[in-house]
Formats: C-alpha cells, structure tokens, sequence
C-alpha cells in the first residue's frame, strides 16, 4: 500500500460520505474529476464496483457499503492519532 493508495481510498470514503461527487468535492476541496480519477483507481485495486453513479448521487453496493464502515472508522481514528500526536508533541498531554 502506499500514499496514493489512500488517497484514492479516502476519496471513497468521501463520495460515500456525502452521497454524490459534488458535494464530496465542495467538501473537500478536490475537483470531481480528481475523485472521479481516483474512485475508479481505487475500484480498480479492489477489483470491484464499489459506487452506482446516478444523476444527481451514488448508491453504494454491498461491497462498497462494507468498505465505507470499515474505512470511516480507520479514518475517524487516524484523526484521534494525529491530534494525539501534536498534543504529545507540543507538551500538552502526559506520555502513557
């Protein structure tokens, strides 16, 4: 795995999230064609259809509705590490 593998997988998160390109994009701050590009790299390193586009939003499949849970909770507690990391860094919270 390497850092573009978690780009593109955190753009899935993202999609799922908000429930449509657009709004995943205004967001986030990246283009829908940046998601676009890396929700089908993603797709294609799993191997499978993970997002139904329509219109106007997208329905996660099966597969894609697993990956989402599991990966919100990766991300949710990546950001508890971060923010665990600058505290210990800055002095603010007592080493274990």
């Amino acid at each position: 795995m390497n850092v573009q593998s978690i780009k593109n997988y955190e753009a899935f998160v993202d999609v799922a999230r908000h429930g449509s390109l657009k709004a995943a994009a205004a967001a986030t701050g990246a283009s829908r064609k940046t998601l676009r590009t890396r929700l089908a790299d993603f797709e294609a390193d799993v191997g499978v259809e993970l997002l139904r586009r329509r219109a106007d939003h997208i329905v996660l499949t099966p597969t894609g509705s697993a990956l989402f849970e599991e990966g919100r909770a990766i991300f949710e507690r990546l950001k508890k590490l971060i923010v665990r990391g600058a505290e210990l860094r800055q002095g603010q919270a007592p080493c274990p």
